[in-house]
């Protein structure tokens, strides 16, 4: 929905979110990885909601640090996270949810909301749901014009790459490259199976509202491929932002992805591949939610970037230079960039 008057109807008490350190794995062990990952994003977008005056509350796992600024509470066991959720959200002006669209994470604590009557700061569910099942997102996306791989239902006798990657994934996850020409293989339901486009990984941020939909600086994905035939695709980071003329070509295919799957809305991450011509870029996915990119843009952005979620009526701005972050999101500053804003 719109706010007609961000001003009047901005909120002040925000419950933020984040499944990994927020107690969606407390009867679990938590990966070194992706806790390093969460806590980046999390600690990022509360500083900045702090910074801007907001209450900020959280839920914290035991086993992970304490975040400054926020009001936080730690659950017992999984029922006692889903209760002190549910309360939290009641009581918040509004609620960011950062979690991963994989295994229903994203879907579930969004169906929690709906429940609940709480003003979301991020898409709906069936936007989410959409977004989660690579297959049905890229057949969604070409069935409207947005240009994205060929897609296979099994491994077809080509002598094109393919890329092979869980069908409901987050990131690089379980994603293997196939260089050689591979044997024919049965249609697995579980994996999505498409041709390889080489170019430019890259990733555009949009901070979506209505029909209004923001591109932030894009950058350059730090892929690192393994040696092997098949072989592994791994995430490493980023590098923000991209030089003209690719910066224009990621925010406008951006833009085409998200305009084509409605209930999308706050910050938004569209993965691409950007090619040697501009007619062969694709949309490799869509990430209903905050990404790895948050860390890098707020310190490229000269005023606060949390506030674009609350108020999209102004484009925020950002100052000359470049930054590059790695997978845990641990920042690191570089030359100066030509991009201009």
């Amino acid at each position: 929905m719109t706010d007609p008057t961000p001003e009047l109807n901005s909120p002040r008490r925000i419950f933020v979110f984040e499944h990994v350190c927020g107690g969606g794995m407390i009867d679990e062990p938590i990966p070194p990885a992706l806790a390093a990952q969460g806590y980046a994003m999390l600690a990022a977008v509360i500083e900045d909601f702090v910074r801007d005056g907001r209450q900020v509350t959280t839920l914290r796992d035991g086993r992970v640090d304490a975040v400054p600024g926020a009001d936080e509470r730690v659950p017992d066991d999984a029922a006692h996270c889903a209760d002190l959720f549910d309360d939290a959200a009641r009581r918040a002006d509004a609620v960011l949810i950062v979690a991963p669209e994989c295994d229903g994470h994203l879907e579930g604590w969004t169906r929690r909301l709906e429940a609940v009557d709480a003003r979301s700061l991020g898409c709906t569910r069936e936007a989410v749901c959409l977004c989660a099942d690579k297959r049905a997102l890229t057949r969604h996306l070409e069935c409207a014009g947005v240009p994205v791989p060929v897609m296979h239902e099994g491994m077809p006798p080509t002598r094109a790459r393919i890329v092979s990657r869980p069908r409901f994934g987050a990131g690089c996850e379980e994603t293997w490259l196939h260089r050689a020409a591979p044997s024919p293989m049965p249609a697995d339901d579980g994996r999505v199976l498409h041709e390889f486009v080489p170019g430019c990984a890259a990733s555009v941020s949009l901070v979506v509202q209505g029909d209004a939909a923001i591109a932030l600086p894009a950058g350059r994905q730090q892929i690192r491929l393994g040696e092997s035939d098949p072989a592994s695709v791994d995430y490493q980071g980023g590098v923000l932002p991209l030089d003209e003329p690719l910066q224009q070509r990621a925010a406008a295919l951006g833009r085409r992805a998200v305009a084509a799957v409605p209930g999308l809305r706050g910050f938004v991450g569209v993965d691409l591949v950007l090619a040697g011509r501009a007619d062969d870029d694709v949309v490799l996915e869509i990430n209903p939610r905050l990404t790895m990119s948050y860390v890098g843009l707020r310190a490229l952005c000269t005023t606060n970037l949390a506030r674009a979620l609350l108020d999209t009526s102004v484009m925020p701005p950002f100052r000359e230079g470049s930054v590059s972050f790695d997978a845990a999101g641990v920042l690191y500053e570089i030359a100066p960039s030509r991009y201009r804003p």
